[in-house]
């Protein structure tokens, strides 16, 4: 069969390069370049596309990828004429279809997925190891979060007077149950601090007790 040659998009990475990062805004042309780099792995590096793990952040994000990839794949196997503007280039030639046959028919076996999806797959595949259950279901953390805040709300937060009395003022503080537990879902988010530590509470009464405020009052500066 007849070998054809594929210009490489330009400027393309070097697999040479043992590490790089690919940084650019939105509608660069990021997507085009993961898309391309995959078939690169599988034509240049001879990888299988079992063997590539693709993430990304969202669900549209990842079926975007996964689509793209697998479109790239088919129309280099489908090729029936040069497309070498001059420059990098990949060959197409029996070996190369080879290659592309096995990509595309072992697509379904191809990590193309979020983050999360990707992780919930390793604790699946690692269930002994990591001494979690076979099955599991992925939640809306958003649902979880407020199931767990009102169960601390019945529980937890109100087992002594001096966790009740400290739930009221988060109470009266925030205006109400949905706006305390709205504030503190985004503080979880953000890994924020609402509470601090104990050697940050010392610093802050010993600031407070070193400020010269009597002196400032004297002076009419306060």
């Amino acid at each position: 069969m007849t070998t054809f040659r594929v210009s490489k998009p330009a400027p393309f990475p070097s697999l040479d390069v043992e590490h790089w990062v690919l940084e650019a805004s939105a509608g660069t042309g990021k997507t085009f370049t993961l898309e391309h780099l995959v078939v690169d792995l599988v034509l240049e590096a001879g990888l299988p596309l079992e063997k590539i793990l693709v993430v990304t952040f969202t669900e549209a994000a990842a079926l975007e990828l996964r689509r793209r990839i697998r479109d790239k794949l088919q129309e280099l196997r489908d090729l029936r004429r040069d497309q070498d503007s001059g420059g990098p280039a990949w060959v197409l030639d029996e070996a190369a279809r080879a290659r592309l046959d096995g990509a595309l028919l072992g697509f379904d076996r191809a990590v193309i997925s979020t983050i999360h999806a990707f992780c919930q797959k390793v604790l699946q595949d690692s269930a002994f190891d990591a001494g979690r259950l076979f099955r599991q279901t992925r939640v809306n953390e958003d649902e979880l979060f407020s199931a767990v805040f009102r169960e601390q709300l019945r529980t937890d937060l109100s087992a002594t007077a001096a966790d009740r009395a400290f739930l009221e003022e988060a109470l009266a503080f925030a205006g109400s149950a949905e706006a305390l537990e709205t504030l503190l879902r985004e503080a979880w988010k953000a890994r924020a601090v609402l509470v601090p530590g104990a050697d940050a509470l010392v610093q802050a009464r010993a600031a407070v007790d070193a400020f010269p405020s009597e002196a400032l009052l004297e002076e009419g500066a306060l």
